[in-house]
């Protein structure tokens, strides 16, 4: 029998590293960088943990694995807000390094 355990631990190493190759199209500062990729990392590693915890209960306590499921929910709406944000301020510029000329 497959172990889910497997498959979460995977996600918990992809998605916060597919998040922050992110970064690398639009040019942040420094520290915007960093305070964004802490983000991603977070949100992304407690939203695969969360949805773990909350497969436990997805045939045995519906009412938990729904409050897990929004709870993981929750750090998911993060992200997509947070790419949202890192997409729509780099394409105005206002994230990026000045040019050297």
């Amino acid at each position: 029998m497959f172990n889910n355990g497997y498959r979460y631990l995977n996600w918990l190493i992809d998605v916060p590293m597919l998040l922050f190759q992110v970064l690398f199209v639009v040019s942040l500062t420094k520290s915007k960088f960093s305070s964004v990729r802490n983000q991603f990392w977070i949100s992304g590693g407690f939203m695969i943990i969360t949805g773990y915890i909350g497969q436990f209960y997805e045939v045995t306590n519906l009412p938990r694995f729904a409050i897990w499921g929004a709870v993981s929910t929750v750090f998911f709406v993060h992200i997509l807000w947070l790419m949202r944000k890192v997409i729509n301020e780099g394409k105005k510029g206002s994230l990026c390094l000045p040019k050297k000329h």
